[in-house]
């Protein structure tokens, strides 16, 4: 653990999201199964489309927020560093697939939730409130869209 701001969370669980696209656009050009290459490349998609709402919602932060410091913040690893990824690369189903991929949005739900509980302020605490509502709305429409594969 060490200092960080809300701005350096922001950046990091931004680039977290677009480093995970990228794995999981390679991804879906090496695949061979239709359904998983399209998972995979829904996945990507919806990585960056995260990253970008984290963009918008960490330049439309007031810098009285943006810049609040964390004396206990998480060290956050990189998507290669975690075990979900192996299990996104060696999915062999939709479902596993879609399983891996909600482990990555629990953990940035935790994190964010660790952040709420060590915020300073009722408004810095309502903003990882609101980041962990976007995380758990957007797994919840991953899993819609996977459910769809598994439907076709």
């Amino acid at each position: 653990m060490r200092y960080k701001n809300i701005d350096e969370i922001l950046a990091w669980t931004g680039r977290f999201h677009t480093e995970l696209a990228q794995h999981c656009q390679q991804l879906a050009r090496q695949h061979d199964r239709q359904r998983l290459e399209m998972l995979l490349s829904y996945l990507a998609e919806h990585q960056r489309r995260l990253a970008e709402m984290l963009a918008q919602i960490r330049e439309d932060s007031e810098p009285g927020i943006r810049y609040t410091w964390f004396d206990k913040a998480p060290d956050i690893p990189g998507p290669e560093s975690l075990p979900e990824l192996g299990e996104l690369i060696r999915g062999d189903s939709v479902d596993a697939i879609a399983a891996a991929a909600l482990k990555f949005h629990d953990g940035i739900i935790e994190i964010y939730n660790e952040l709420r509980e060590q915020a300073p302020t009722d408004r810095t605490r309502q903003l990882f409130e609101n980041l962990a509502d976007l995380e758990h709305h957007e797994a919840l429409k991953l899993v819609r869209g996977a459910q769809g594969l598994n439907d076709m």
